[in-house]
């Protein structure tokens, strides 16, 4: 059952909040009657007043949070309400009764105590999750524009990134923000950085590439300090060999001159051997350089190839993201679509763009949605509907949106520039 199906209002003076029952809807009480009280939970009382039954609930000291959404919405306000939610949340979700609340900003209660949400026990009940109720607070609300809304963003990320979705984690970061402190979960889709989004981040690249620099530098440093010591060794040995080469001489010629002649051939085979290692060595170390030159020209070329690539990758990206605008052909106003969610209707003050003078438009007829790089049209329950290219969208069904489309909001029409 959708929350569309349930029909809600608030008496005169605020103190009780009743649903119409539709005919067939089965009630099933015994579940509210077992847990009793659930802090955060507000329970109801059925009754039927002129052959109609009712959902009666106690909301007395309470504000509708969809009120509270339509004032300035500061740092500190924004982040107590979430908590406040969150908190009764996990209540609900520790008695094990989470998916049968309300979760419309119309359907939720703020007071000084903290949050009140409705519980349904109506059967095949099922709300559309505490999230989607924690995301509706931001898209309904105008932030502060003397405060950096960074923060904002950062919620955002985490409710629609974070899978699993936690509560108890998202209450964490809520406390995070509160105290200005690096918040002790922030989970993205697989259990990284929900700034991350699945990809690497461009100070990882880096990092990665100057590890293997240091690597490369590092093995190099090894060989070229094993080629010395070898080199050395060599010298040391021949120059040994030599000693004691010259030594044996001045001994043999003391003794034998017809050794000492053998001694001095082996000498001088000896020095012409040692001049053949030398060149040997020397060639081997001139290609050892030349190659080492030609890996380094190579790789200084695929980095700069793959900077020119990534550059690329960048400014298509950015082009990509460009923000749209909206072509009011009634006015000739252009709109452009700078924020999360821009939201178009006739009643100034709930709206970011008002169509003023046309009774077609509803108060707040429908949103435009920017997320991920692209735009959605979403209509918010409006009664002359609305059309994206002659297609009508169903209430709060997210239509992509692309440059050249046609959008009918009632009579009035814009085009997606």
């Amino acid at each position: 059952m959708s929350r569309l199906d349930l029909q809600y209002s608030i008496n005169e003076n605020g103190a009780v909040f009743t649903v119409r029952l539709e005919p067939g809807m089965i009630l099933e009480l015994e579940r509210q009657e077992v847990l009793g009280q659930v802090n955060g939970v507000v329970f109801c009382q059925a009754v039927i007043r002129e052959g109609q039954r009712f959902l009666d609930y106690p909301v007395s000291g309470c504000r509708p949070l969809e009120a509270v959404c339509r004032e300035v919405m500061t740092k500190e306000k924004f982040l107590n309400i979430e908590k406040r939610l969150t908190e009764a949340g996990l209540a609900a979700e520790a008695a094990g009764i989470s998916q049968q609340l309300a979760v419309e900003p119309e359907t939720a209660f703020i007071s000084e105590g903290g949050a009140r949400l409705c519980y349904v026990p109506v059967q095949g009940f099922a709300g559309a999750g505490l999230r989607y109720l924690l995301l509706e607070v931001i898209y309904r609300s105008s932030f502060s524009g003397e405060e950096d809304c960074a923060y904002a963003q950062t919620v955002v990320n985490f409710l629609r990134n974070s899978e699993p979705f936690s509560l108890r984690d998202f209450h964490n970061l809520l406390t995070g923000l509160e105290t200005d402190l690096p918040p002790s979960v922030q989970r993205g889709p697989s259990g990284t950085s929900s700034e991350k989004g699945g990809t690497v981040l461009i100070s990882e690249a880096v990092q990665l590439r100057e590890q293997a620099k240091a690597e490369e530098e590092a093995r190099r440093e090894a060989e070229a300090k094993a080629a010395e010591e070898a080199r050395r060794e060599a010298e040391a040995k021949a120059a040994e060999e030599a000693r004691r080469e010259a030594e044996a001489k001045a001994e043999e010629e003391a003794r034998r001159e017809a050794e000492a002649k053998a001694a001095e051939e082996a000498r001088r085979e000896a020095e012409a051997k040692a001049e053949e290692e030398a060149r040997r060595e020397a060639e081997a170390k001139a290609e050892e350089e030349a190659r080492r030159e030609a890996e380094a020209k190579a790789a200084e070329e695929a980095r700069r190839e793959a900077e020119a690539r990534a550059a690329e990758e960048v400014h298509r990206e950015e082009k990509k993201n460009a923000p749209m605008n909206l072509l009011h052909e009634k006015t000739g106003a252009r709109i452009p679509i700078m924020r999360p969610v821009l939201k178009i209707g006739k009643k100034a003050g709930l709206v970011d763009y008002c169509i003023e003078g046309n009774p077609s438009i509803s108060r707040r007829h429908a949103d435009i949605v920017s997320r991920d790089g692209g735009c959605y049209l979403v209509d918010r329950g409006s009664l002359n509907k609305s059309y994206v290219n002659g297609r009508i969208a169903e209430p709060d069904q997210e239509i992509p949106l692309h440059s050249g489309d046609k959008i009918s909001l009632a009579d009035e029409i814009f085009t997606v520039e």
